[in-house]
Formats: C-alpha cells, sequence, structure tokens
C-alpha cells in the first residue's frame, strides 16, 4: 500500500474525480478519481485532505485513491450515502469488500441512486435556458449562496443558484487578463498574469460555496455581482473577493461596471494599493501628474450666464469670474441662430464640425438653466485642462445643487452622454452615479438614447437690421405679460431676453429708471447687483414701446430695444433697484436736469477751443477696423496697413521668448513693457497708464484694449530692440459733432456702438484733430449714400450735437444735424422721451450732498 499524502482539494470534476493541489504550491496540482467507485459528484471545504493512491492506468495517466476527511473515508462515505456504485473487480482487496458491504446496505434501504422510487430529480439548466432578467429581479439587492462550478478566468465564474440553474457570473468592477484564442493557429495566448489570476480565483472559490450579491446584468445578458467574503463593512480588510484580487495586483477596477457595486469605492482603494505597491500588473506604475492644485477646489458661486448645455459662466463670493465646464459628460451643441435642421439626416459629426445645433442640444442647455437659476451653487473642482481649440485652461468640476449634481441630471434625462474613461484619468466626484444615470436613461430610451425626433428650438434676433420689424409685432397685441428668460445681462438696465413662446431674442430695458453709467463705483456695484439676481432667471415682461435707431436714406431701423417692466417672480425689478439705491426715477433725473441744464450751457458756450484744434485739410476716406473703445465714442482702430507690422511685432516678441526676460524695473505711467494677456495667456507690448499699489493697469498699443496686471508680471524690452522703434498699430479716434448724456442712455449707447462698429469694415475720415484726438466720422464700407454712424446716433436720440463745433468750422454739416436732433426730438425717441429741451447739452451730473 502506498504512503498517504496531504493535498487540499481544488475542484470536483465529476462525482468520484477530483483535483487537489500542494498545501503551499496552488500550481502544483493532481487528479484522483476513487478507487472501486463510479458516483456522480462530491462537493469539498477549504480543508486538507489526506488522501492514498492506490494504483495509477499508464493509459490515462489518472491515480485511483484513498481519500480522507479527518478520520473519514470519503470512499465508504460516498457508497454509504448510495451516490456512488462499486466496481467489480476479479481480486478484491479488504477496502473493496468493506465498499462492497456497504453497497449492500444502501440497496436494502433503498437510499440515493438505489431508490425505486419517483422521487423528483433535481433539474440543471444553463444559460440559454434562463430568462436571466427575470432571475436579477427574484435575486438583485439579495445574498445568495451559490456553487462555483467553472474558472472561465480571474473574474469570470459559473456558478449553480440554489435552484440549480448554472449561469455565468462577471465580477462587478474588476477586470483580469485574458486568454486569447488564435482560431487560425489553433493555440491559446495567456495576456500578462491571465494564468496566476485565473489560478487564485480557482484556489479560493472553485466549488467552493460562496454569497454572492448580484448587481446587474451587461448588454450580452450576463449577471454582475459581488462575492462576499466578510460582512464587516467597515472594517479595513476586503469585504468582496474582488478587493481581495484587487489588493494582489492581478485585476484592475472596470470603470463600465464598477458604479454598479455599492462597493466601488473600496474597489479603487485596493487597486490604488496594488498601484503604489507596484504588484503584478503595476509594477511599471508610474503615478500620474494630477492637473490641480489644493488651493481654490471647493467654492460657492452664482451662475452668470449658462453657455451651453455642459458650460457655465459663474461668479465667486469674491467677485472673481470664471468659465467652468461640468466633468466628464459631453452635451449636444446647440446654436440658438442655426437654420432649422432638414429632414435628410447629416452624416454623423457633420453638424459638429459645422457648429450647427445638435438634436437635444437646446433641452440640454434649458435644462441646466432651470437647474443653476438663481441658486447658490456648490463646485467641487475635478481637473483642468486645455481646450484645443482656444489654448484656453479651463477647469472641469462636479456642480452641485442642494447637493444633487446636475451633470446627473443631465444624464438621467437623455440629454448628455458620459465620456469614457481609462483607469488612470482624472473624474468627477460623482461619476458612479453619471454611469448609472446613464445606463438608466439608455433603458428608458431617453433624449439623445432614443429614436424620437428631438424639438427643433431656434431664435430669431429681432434687434438687427433684417428682423427688427419684429419687434413692433411683439409689441402689438401683447395684452398680457409676455415670458421668457434672460439670456445674459448687459448692464443693470439692458438685458438679452429669450422668449420660447415667440422664438425670438430681444434686447430689453426697463423704463421710468435712470442708472449709474459706466466707470465709477457705484455702476459697478448696480452691474454685480442686477447679475446676481437676474442672470438665467425665468421672467415675465410687459412690453409698453421700442428704441430704434434710424437711417434717414434707407428709412429702416439698424437696432431695436424693447422697453417695459421687468417681473421676477411677480415684482417688478426696478422697484428692487430704487429701492437698494441703484437707480432714479425719470421725473426727479428731469428735475436734477432742469437745475444744471443752464450752468451746463454757460459753461459750453464759454469754453475756449484749444490754440491746436485743426480742421482737416484732407478729407480723405479710409477703411479701418475697429479694435475696442476706451469711453462711449472714443475707440482704437487698425488701418488697413497695419498687417505686416503685426507680424513683424509677433516675430520679434517671440524671438525675445518673453519668459525668460527680466521683471520690468522701475515701472511708472507711462512705461514700455511686454505684458501676457490674459484671455488667449500670449505676449504684447504694453504700456503702463496707472499704478494702484502692487497692480497697474496696462494698456496694449497694438489693439487699444487695457487690462489689470500685477506689476511683477511686466518684462522689460532690451533697450536694442526693434520693439522701441515700430509705432503703435492701434490708432485713437473719437466720434465728431456728437456729445453723449453724461447719465442719461450712455450703456445704451456704447452697447449700440459696439455692437455695430466691431463688427465688419468701416470708412473714416477725418474731420478735425483737437489736443492731438482724432475727430471722426464713420460710414460702413460699400454703403452708398448712407448716413455716418454719427448722425444715426443723434437721430436716434441717443446723444446730443457738439453744437459750438458745428457752428465756428462746419456750418454747411450743421443743418443736417439739426435736422437729426429735431426728428428725434419730435418723436420723444431715448433723450428726448419727455420732449425737447430745447438746446443740446451734455446735461447732469449727480447732484453731491
Amino acid at each position: 500500500m502506498s504512503a498517504s499524502l496531504d493535498g487540499i482539494v481544488k475542484s470536483v470534476v465529476s462525482g468520484n474525480t477530483i483535483k487537489v493541489c500542494h498545501p503551499q504550491r496552488a500550481d502544483k496540482e493532481k487528479v484522483l478519481v476513487l478507487a472501486d467507485v463510479k458516483t456522480p459528484r462530491i462537493g469539498s471545504k477549504n480543508d486538507e485532505d489526506e488522501f492514498r493512491v492506490d494504483y495509477t492506468v499508464k493509459e490515462t495517466g489518472l491515480n485511483y485513491a484513498t481519500i480522507f476527511l479527518g478520520d473519514e473515508n470519503i470512499n465508504e462515505a460516498v457508497v454509504e450515502a448510495g451516490f456512488g456504485e462499486v466496481k467489480e473487480v476479479k481480486n478484491p482487496s479488504e477496502d473493496h469488500k468493506r465498499l462492497l458491504e456497504l453497497q449492500k446496505v444502501a440497496k436494502e434501504n433503498k437510499i440515493g441512486r438505489w431508490d425505486t422510487g419517483n422521487k423528483k430529480i433535481a433539474k440543471t439548466s444553463n444559460n440559454a435556458e434562463i430568462d436571466v432578467q427575470q432571475l436579477l429581479k427574484s435575486f438583485k439587492s439579495k445574498a445568495i449562496n451559490v456553487i462555483v462550478e467553472y474558472v472561465l478566468n480571474g473574474a469570470t465564474l459559473k456558478v449553480r443558484l440554489p435552484t440549480h440553474e448554472v449561469v455565468l457570473l462577471n465580477l462587478t468592477g474588476v477586470y483580469c487578463p485574458l486568454f486569447i484564442k488564435n482560431k487560425k493557429e489553433g493555440t491559446e495566448l495567456a495576456q500578462p498574469f491571465a494564468k496566476e489570476a485565473k489560478l487564485h480565483t480557482e484556489y479560493r472559490l472553485l466549488n467552493r460555496d460562496v454569497t454572492v450579491l448580484f448587481e446587474g446584468i451587461d448588454n450580452t445578458g450576463n449577471l454582475h455581482g459581488s462575492i462576499i467574503i466578510s460582512a464587516d463593512e467597515t472594517s479595513d480588510k476586503p469585504v468582496t473577493y474582488q478587493e481581495e484580487l484587487l489588493l494582489t495586483g492581478y485585476a484592475s477596477v472596470d470603470e463600465r461596471s464598477a458604479p454598479k457595486s455599492k462597493y466601488a469605492q473600496r474597489f479603487r482603494a485596493a487597486e490604488q494599493k496594488a498601484k503604489d505597491e507596484k504588484k503584478c500588473l503595476w509594477v511599471d506604475y508610474q503615478p500620474k501628474k494630477q492637473s490641480l492644485e489644493q488651493s481654490d477646489t471647493d467654492f460657492t458661486a452664482r451662475v452668470l450666464e449658462v453657455l451651453s448645455g455642459d458650460t457655465l459662466k459663474i461668479i465667486k463670493n469674491d467677485g472673481t469670474e470664471e468659465k467652468i465646464s461640468l466633468s466628464n459628460i459631453k452635451t449636444p451643441k446647440y446654436n440658438p441662430y442655426a437654420k432649422k435642421q432638414e429632414k435628410k439626416e447629416d452624416k454623423e459629426g457633420e453638424s459638429e464640425k459645422k457648429g450647427e445645433t445638435q438634436p437635444w442640444g437646446y433641452e440640454a442647455k434649458e435644462l441646466l438653466r432651470s437647474k443653476v437659476a438663481g441658486k447658490e451653487i456648490h463646485v467641487e473642482v475635478d481637473y483642468k485642462k486645455e481646450m484645443q481649440s482656444t489654448k484656453e485652461v479651463r477647469r472641469y468640476c462636479t456642480v452641485l445643487v442642494n447637493k444633487k449634481s446636475v451633470a446627473v441630471e443631465l444624464v438621467r434625462e437623455g440629454f448628455a452622454s458620459v465620456i469614457k474613461l481609462r483607469a488612470d484619468e482624472e473624474r468627477s466626484s460623482a461619476f458612479d452615479q453619471l454611469i448609472l444615470a446613464e445606463n438608466d436613461a439608455q433603458k428608458r430610451q431617453k433624449g439623445i438614447h432614443g429614436k424620437r425626433r428631438a424639438p427643433n428650438q431656434v431664435f430669431t434676433n429681432v434687434t438687427t437690421f433684417d428682423a427688427v420689424s419684429k419687434l413692433y409685432k411683439l409689441l402689438s397685441g401683447k395684452s398680457t405679460a409676455t415670458k421668457g428668460y434672460i439670456e445674459k445681462v448687459l448692464s443693470t438696465n439692458r438685458f438679452v431676453i429669450n422668449l420660447p413662446g415667440d422664438s425670438s431674442t430681444i434686447k430689453f430695458s426697463m423704463s421710468g429708471i435712470a442708472t449709474p453709467t459706466t466707470g465709477n463705483d457705484l455702476a459697478k456695484e448696480a452691474f454685480q447687483y442686477a447679475l446676481l439676481n437676474t442672470s438665467c432667471r425665468d421672467v415675465e415682461l410687459v412690453l409698453e414701446s421700442v428704441i430704434t435707431t434710424g437711417d434717414k436714406q434707407q428709412q429702416g431701423v439698424k437696432q431695436g430695444v424693447l422697453c417695459g417692466q421687468l417681473l421676477i417672480g411677480g415684482k417688478n425689478f426696478a422697484y428692487n433697484l430704487l429701492e437698494n439705491g441703484f437707480a432714479i426715477t425719470q421725473d426727479f433725473a428731469r428735475k436734477l436736469k432742469k437745475k444744471k441744464v443752464r450752468e451746463e450751457q454757460e459753461e459750453e458756450v464759454e469754453r475756449p477751443i484749444s490754440q491746436r484744434f485743426s480742421v482737416s485739410s484732407a478729407r480723405n476716406a479710409q477703411t479701418i477696423r475697429v479694435t475696442d473703445f476706451e469711453d462711449v465714442t472714443t475707440f482704437y482702430y487698425h488701418g488697413a496697413d497695419v498687417v505686416n507690422r503685426l507680424k513683424e511685432i509677433d516675430q520679434l516678441i517671440q524671438q525675445l521668448n518673453p519668459e525668460t526676460l527680466p521683471t520690468l524695473s522701475s515701472p511708472s505711467v507711462g512705461s514700455l513693457c511686454l505684458s501676457q494677456f490674459t484671455e488667449d495667456n500670449n505676449w504684447y507690448r504694453a504700456k503702463i497708464v496707472s499704478i494702484n499699489d502692487s497692480n497697474c493697469i496696462v494698456l496694449y498699443s497694438d489693439f487699444g484694449n487695457s487690462e489689470e496686471k500685477p506689476l511683477s508680471s511686466l518684462k522689460q524690452v532690451p533697450a536694442e530692440s526693434e520693439l522701441l522703434k515700430i509705432r503703435p498699430c492701434a490708432q485713437k479716434a473719437r466720434l465728431a459733432f456728437v456729445k453723449p448724456h453724461r447719465q442719461l442712455f450712455r450703456v445704451d449707447l456704447e452697447t449700440l456702438l459696439r455692437d455695430t462698429l466691431m463688427e465688419g469694415e468701416w470708412l473714416l475720415t477725418v474731420e478735425y484733430v483737437d489736443n492731438g484726438i482724432e475727430y471722426v466720422t464713420l460710414q460702413p464700407k460699400g454703403a452708398k449714400n448712407q448716413d455716418t454712424i454719427n448722425s444715426q446716433i443723434v437721430r436716434s436720440g441717443l446723444a446730443f450735437i457738439d453744437r459750438p463745433v458745428l457752428q465756428r468750422h462746419f456750418k454747411n454739416l450743421l443743418a443736417s444735424y439739426e435736422e437729426d436732433r429735431e426728428y428725434a426730438a419730435s418723436k420723444h425717441l431715448n433723450l428726448y422721451e419727455m420732449g425737447d429741451f430745447g438746446d443740446d447739452t451734455d446735461d447732469f451730473e449727480e447732484e453731491e450732498n
């Protein structure tokens, strides 16, 4: 008789065949058949068993043995229970005779296979015969005891349910290396650590009773679940077998299925620990550098503008504004002024390339607006990255309203898709919720996941020349308030508002009040108040009148603004401004005007014309483009000859490599330097125009725009550089023959001029020079016999005429400008809303106490 050996049952191959492995070496295996016994199936526990090999069949290599579990002879136990039949042999041993005696007793007692009755035998089913959806409904979120029948790979098993169905089970949230079959060559190639992962799972689970928490089903109809190995969910030790597998480094987290499990965070923690220890799959792991610094990654804010379904413009509590995007999601593009979609479907992605509206784009933007409008949002910054198109570095965030992620709401309604990530990519703190929401939207065929054609919401901009006639249609026949929402706040008393019911976008101004002009602290405070209390809000409009700018020759309208009452939550917002001291009534403004009008007239008459005043002798028009504004009627422009000069300047700056230049020494007002523009991070020539402590205002001399910069960020231009010799490309000019009011309608005028002049090319004629500034008239290029913009703003009642200059030097033009002024007064337009004051004036400033 052979000596006894110790081993651990790794698997039960059949009723009388088992596979055992060495107690210390799981990869050392031996297949054993119960000697002299033919039987169905035997289970086993994770105990060490003793076995004795009785004989080996050379042809098959199988070892026939007697197996002991403690003191119990398993061969005898199987026969005694009626589960096995003793084989016939010619020369039976004592052990064989003992088996025959036990078989005789089993037959007499009619137990096991010797039972001749008609007892029902359990039937086994495989996946093809099982309704897995029904099974999932029965077992989901319940802990079910099953037996692991087979291990396909480290994370895929076949398990026997209590009802004897055999189903395929994928371990939720983990991915193990696979065995790849080459059908042509008939071979199988194991990915790195595939064998080790499978061996580990076989050693730990095969033919064991395990507890499974079923959690979902994949697209191929296979069940997902977690194998529970500990009931203490507060322990640092693994609660699930997935965690154990991840800790060994044989598996990685599967982001597609991990969110289905409540243990997803434990999975990621286990994977990270294996990465840190560089185990197995992670032997070459190098931590990815985080894109964020720890500061300013968690804050509250308000939304100023919803730019798209996944991008917001916000203002933080400290007053700084920022553009942010929602993490890990993508919404359809939306262009409110795009043409209606044709019935013929575009090729995939074609509309996105053209910048056209994509299906469900409006719904995504509108849902986001409705979630954040007028509410304080909590922002958790997840990561940042550079935008490919603009090179802008943007922060991607999880935005919470009442502790709920707005991105999850977008995905759940089918208005956004979740961007698939690699294991090491940065993600939203609500990423698991996003995946679950997307799965739910797909099942319900919501939005982009369904077959229903999306509604097509297109807005007509009725403030432009082509469509402004619709303003009067909106104004007429409106007996009730018109519903809309604020798209953008232009100033304290000027808004861009979308009217979905009328498919229109309008500019709107509140009537009956005057608000502070730009350029002072009160104006900034008033504008901030309007931003915080009106941005993105649902409103009702009581329409009363239209403000327009006219053109004598075409008898048409250039710009149009609707006026009336703005109701938010049923309350007139003008009252809010008045109550907080950010506005005065038009009646009070007129009283102030009457008090000072005579003083202003006298001052204007007595003002001497500077000796440096000169009328332009050559009135040749030149083609220009307006680049920026300094104040209401003062602007900077590029002539047609600056293109090559700008290229030369750009090349010189790049050659200097500004990052390596020393900081500007002894900065003072008028100092020339290089400054990095905030919006595009490019370096430009600049001049300091004012200094405040450690900051200063710089003017970008080649473009005319300015911004506040720290003095420490400015770079010294080398004394020998050609940059100091090239004259500025941006030239300064001011509109001739017109004077804006010191307070009233300045914002309206500035908005009109910016919207009009900063698009397209214009013909500029220098009329005169005063104190070194060119006073000019502007006409659209290519427009014949069309009024100048100077004449148009007088005719629209947004500016007075500069009568002293016209009377002294341009008497031939005085009559024309007087005609424009009289037209505005007769129509009660804007400044002349309450009639003609008689003589034009700069009008009042606020009375000092």
